[in-house]
């Protein structure tokens, strides 16, 4: 009869005096939660260093030292372990190898040889060191995980290097796989999303040590500040702030000062709206700079930004404009890959600004000609981001001009195919800003074509996309566009009770956020006064024209909300004087 081994005794421990030895090789289980893990995983927390190869040591050693509860994307070692774009001094794109990067040769050995680093990971997660999690789509989607017992094990272990050096490889490795740009990486925004918590675990947790330890050179040191800059694109508010003052810290104190690196510090100073930017930080960018292409052209990006601070104030146009005039190549006869994408993007905002001035021909001709020469140079990524501005700007010039359907037919392809591109997806965010752009065009072509049902479902739909980008500057002015939107939808058919409500909506939306108020409000105050007006409310359409009045002498008359600033916007007020007498 075979005696059962009860809960009680496998977990016996010796009585107080006994001199029975404990045996280290019993497994000890740690329970793991979460739907990631699967509930209930047993794993156990000694998998035998003695008994492991050189290679998966290595491997496993690295491993320790990144965010193994976060979980480690299979993509991110790959990467780690293959060449990855940059853009050189001459503002070409090139490859940097993880050598150059300094990740030593024989992890390098590992992470480049795909037979050695499966057979490196299948011995990892048979001796329950990693956990091997699939996600949707499998293949590079994997993410494997390590608990904080193995983690510490090999931190701790003797048969490794010094704890400094796995600090610096996994700092290493996650800066060279970090994608830097979106023309450069075809899967910039997954890519930089899936990356951020390795990112923020190995800057918070190791690079402040390394830096007293002495263990990082001033080119390690740049490169971990270029990877910071580039990190905010994907982090909250909170990291956003703290990688830029990282960044310009680490800046301050290299060796020999790199101004590339100070431009895009400037650059991010400028998005973030950051208060302390003097007229002096802006005076190495006056011009143009002979020192390389790159320094040029990430020049041009600080004026495209400073021009977009002034786009959406009507006394600040010119501004904008003459900052725009600023962006040129050092050299017109041979101009640099990245200085043509930035006159890419110059002649884009170009044509933003001439519809914004009301000037909606000429922006139709330059956005025209743009969208039929619009080419990506060779070497790079042709990018969404940019075509998604470029579509939805054009189409919305078009609905101006009274031709939706154009419209219409110019951003269902592109929606369709971004719709295709993230429906596996399980991380929209990054996409979600450009697909609101598409939908706004759509939207506004719809509801000029008397698509009623559609434009409300289309504007009642964007909540999704809106609330994901909240904290950016356009965050308010979109919520309060959406309001609008249904409002104008039910303003049309006649229900003016329900119109009024969502006048009301977007009007509570500006009056929380009074640095926003704007041409739009102008356009809230009088649609609510022309409602009134039609609910025989006079006293209450009376205010609400006044207040109308009042703040379009300090607006002025804007076109950035499609379709207010021409038509509607003097259909109300037409109504109004005429009913209300009103100067």
């Amino acid at each position: 009869m075979t005696t059962r081994q009860t809960l009680r005794t496998h977990h016996s421990h010796p009585t107080p005096g006994s001199s029975e030895n404990v045996s280290f090789n019993l497994p000890v289980y740690s329970y793991t939660h979460g739907t990631q893990w699967g509930f209930n995983r047993l794993i156990p927390t000694h998998p035998g260093i003695s008994q492991m190869d050189k290679t998966t040591l290595i491997l496993a050693n690295t491993l320790a030292y990144l965010d193994g509860d976060a979980g480690i994307p299979r993509s991110l070692l790959m990467r780690a372990g293959c060449p990855q774009r940059r853009w050189n001094s001459d503002g070409e794109p090139e490859d940097v190898s993880p050598e150059e990067t300094k990740i030593a040769t024989d992890l390098v050995e590992v992470l480049s040889d795909a037979d050695r680093f499966r057979t490196a990971i299948d011995q990892l997660c048979f001796r329950g060191a990693l956990v091997r999690t699939m996600f949707p789509g499998g293949g590079d989607c994997d993410v494997y995980r390590m608990d904080a017992a193995t983690r510490a094990m090999y931190k701790q272990s003797s048969l490794v290097d010094p704890p400094q050096h796995g600090m610096l490889q996994a700092l290493l490795l996650v800066c060279h796989a970090f994608p830097v740009d979106v023309y450069l990486d075809p899967e910039f925004r997954e890519l930089g999303s899936a990356y951020l918590p390795q990112l923020q675990h190995v800057i918070t947790q190791h690079y402040d040590a390394l830096q007293n330890l002495g263990a990082l050179t001033n080119d390690m040191r740049k490169s971990v500040a270029y990877v910071l800059i580039h990190s905010s694109r994907f982090s909250s508010t909170a990291w956003r702030s703290e990688a830029l003052k990282r960044a310009e810290k680490i800046a301050s104190n290299l060796i020999t000062p790199d101004r590339c690196l100070d431009r895009m510090i400037l650059l991010q100073k400028i998005i973030q709206k950051h208060s302390g930017i003097s007229l002096g930080d802006y005076g190495d960018c006056a011009g143009f700079s002979h020192a390389s292409n790159k320094l040029n052209a990430l020049s041009g990006q600080v004026f495209l930004a400073r021009s977009n601070l002034h786009m959406r104030n009507e006394n600040d146009i010119e501004v904008a404009f003459a900052l725009l005039q600023q962006i040129r190549p050092i050299d017109t006869n041979h101009i640099s890959t990245m200085e043509e994408l930035i006159l890419q993007q110059k002649s884009l905002a170009w044509g933003r600004l001439l519809r914004f001035k009301g000037r909606f021909e000429d922006a139709r001709s330059l956005l025209e000609a743009v969208y039929d020469a619009r080419h990506y140079p060779e070497g790079v990524v042709s990018v969404g981001e940019s075509d998604c501005e470029l579509l939805s700007q054009l189409a919305e010039t078009y609905c101006e001009l009274g031709e939706p359907g154009k419209a219409e037919i110019l951003v269902s392809a592109r929606l369709e195919s971004v719709f295709e591109k993230t429906s596996n997806k399980n991380n929209l965010g990054q996409y979600k800003n450009d697909m609101l752009k598409l939908v706004f065009a759509q939207a506004e072509a719809a509801l000029q074509q008397g698509e009623y049902w559609r434009a409300f479902d289309l504007y009642r739909d964007m909540n999704r996309y809106i609330w994901s980008t909240r904290g950016r500057q356009s965050w308010v002015r979109a919520v309060c566009r959406m309001h609008m939107g249904l409002a104008r939808v039910q303003h049309l058919q006649g229900e003016w009770s329900f119109a009024l409500k969502y006048w009301e909506r977007a009007l509570r939306m500006y009056e929380k956020h009074p640095d926003s108020l704007d041409f739009g409000a102008v356009v809230t105050y009088a649609s609510i006064a022309y409602v009134k007006l039609r609910l025989n409310d006079m006293d209450g359409a009376r205010s609400f024209a006044v207040k109308a009045q009042e703040l379009f002498k300090i607006t002025g008359r804007q076109h950035w909300y499609t379709g207010l600033g021409t038509v509607w916007y003097d259909d109300m007020v037409s109504e109004l004087k005429d009913v209300l007498k009103l100067g």
